[in-house]
């Protein structure tokens, strides 16, 4: 399944539109988590735990677009968005949403 950011993909052919499609994923963030991290703000630096939490969720959001497409009958999308939210009480989960349109491309 070809996953582009791009209205089309260069060399291939759109020959139909299959539809919007979209995935989502949600994480709760983890106490201990928000500690650590806190303490790499203060000191400075990345915090790994929050990149890997928001890798893991943008994988799952990508994976069910992937899914639906392929629902849909569709062998590529194109035009995907990535959307990053924090949602919940106190900010207390990650929302990535990943939306595109379903093709099918010689």
């Amino acid at each position: 399944m070809i996953i582009t950011t791009t209205p089309g993909i260069e060399g291939r052919r759109i020959t139909e539109y299959r539809g919007i499609v979209v995935g989502e994923a949600i994480l709760g963030a983890n106490v201990f988590r928000d500690f650590f991290a806190g303490i790499t703000d203060v000191l400075g630096g990345r915090s790994g735990s929050y990149e890997k939490s928001l890798n893991e969720a943008r994988e799952t959001a990508l994976k069910e677009l992937e899914d639906r497409a392929r629902d849909a009958g569709a062998n590529a999308v194109v035009g995907v968005d990535l959307d990053y939210e924090v949602i919940g009480k106190e900010g207390s989960m990650l929302m990535v949403s990943a939306s595109g349109t379903a093709v099918t491309v010689d």
